[in-house]
């Protein structure tokens, strides 16, 4: 595997659903189990539309893409709420591989973290609750306190400025293709972990390195 070379890191910004934690398969779940109960045919590239937004690009795509499957949008929000929920109550029930190894490997060596999700607020401190371990993230930035959602870079530019750093001082983790495309944008280094939707050869211009796991960006940073 080669290593891209970029200038110094001194953050590392990561998505959180599909990227920390596997929530993504729990939508998926949702959203067929909805699909099933009305009958509803999904689009082929539904997921990978959906992956990474906000809920108004959710609800937009619905609208003009899936078929009336807008109408039942509340209902299938409700039932991940619910699903997320119960899993929470299982610590690292829906941790994803090598997080705790990038965690403790970080704060050993002085960089900064961050958060950059599409995701509310609630939804993020409850999954970070979730984990065993406590751990303090030097910024937090949500979809709803940005203009515009992933794949714009609006998310990655504001979480750089929070932090007091350039953005090609600080190196994105993500697992969709809207994540790799913002970070693209916003000049970040980026690596791609693949969880749920694939990439096409196409999507891979946009990705400077992939890696299998959390566990790996260790030797990454170690080695670029």
């Amino acid at each position: 595997m080669a290593y891209i070379k970029v200038m110094e890191i001194k953050a590392v910004i990561f998505d959180c659903d599909g990227t920390l934690f596997n929530t993504e398969a729990v939508a998926r779940d949702c959203y067929g189990i909805i699909s099933d109960k009305y009958g509803l045919t999904l689009p082929d590239d539904f997921f990978i539309k959906v992956t990474g937004v906000t809920r108004e690009s959710i609800t937009a795509y619905l609208q003009k893409e899936a078929d009336g499957f807008d109408r039942y949008y509340d209902e299938v929000r409700t039932l991940i709420v619910k699903m997320i929920k119960e899993s929470c109550r299982q610590t690292d029930s829906l941790t994803k591989k090598g997080l705790y190894e990038i965690m403790d490997y970080l704060d050993t060596h002085g960089y900064k973290k961050a958060i950059a999700s599409s995701s509310p607020i609630l939804h993020i401190q409850g999954l970070l609750d979730h984990l065993h371990k406590h751990y303090h993230f030097d910024a937090i930035t949500t979809g709803p306190e940005v203009k515009n959602s992933k794949p714009a870079p609006d998310i990655f530019l504001v979480t750089c400025e929070r932090m007091g750093l350039r953005p090609e001082e600080c190196l994105v983790i993500e697992d969709s293709i809207n994540g790799i495309k913002a970070a693209k944008r916003a000049k970040t280094p980026n690596i791609f972990i693949k969880d749920l939707v694939p990439f096409s050869e196409d999507d891979y211009r946009y990705v400077d390195c992939e890696l299998n796991d959390l566990g790996e960006i260790v030797n990454y940073l170690k080695h670029r």
